[in-house]
């Protein structure tokens, strides 16, 4: 059993992180928000956009808290010699209660945003948002 939670554990660790700069989601939006600007042309639809564009990464910072917290609370239970089975059940049980919710919010804000965005335009910020993380990444 410890064997399976601590790999469980550090599988969480690898693909979440323990934090700094590399959230999840955080080092693509960053650079979403300057294409959207240069590429939709339509005021009204580029200021909803970037409206949305804010929700969606209210909801990628909400999604990375919840990671933290949760992975603070298992090492948390890792480090406690009372822990019980069922502390780590309720962890895992809640935390994947929860981030369902995150995610269902995410993809209904994600779909909004994408409401005042034509395909093209979407490909077209895409393509220059990850060309200036690369450029900067340099």
């Amino acid at each position: 059993m410890l064997i399976a939670l601590l790999a469980a554990y550090f599988s969480f660790m690898a693909f979440f992180g323990a934090g700094g700069d590399g959230h999840f989601g955080q080092l693509t939006t960053q650079y979403v928000g300057d294409q959207i600007e240069a590429t939709i042309q339509d005021k009204d639809r580029r200021k909803a956009a970037l409206k949305g564009l804010d929700l969606v990464n209210e909801d990628i910072a909400d999604f990375n808290k919840q990671v933290s917290d949760d992975l603070n609370t298992l090492e948390k239970l890792i480090r406690d010699y009372d822990s019980k089975p069922t502390d780590f059940d309720g962890l895992f049980s809640d935390s994947l209660a929860e981030n369902l919710k995150l995610e269902e919010k995410l993809w209904k804000d994600r779909q909004a945003m994408l409401k005042h965005t034509e395909a093209h335009e979407w490909q077209a910020i895409m393509q220059g948002a990850k060309a200036e993380q690369k450029t900067k990444a340099e």
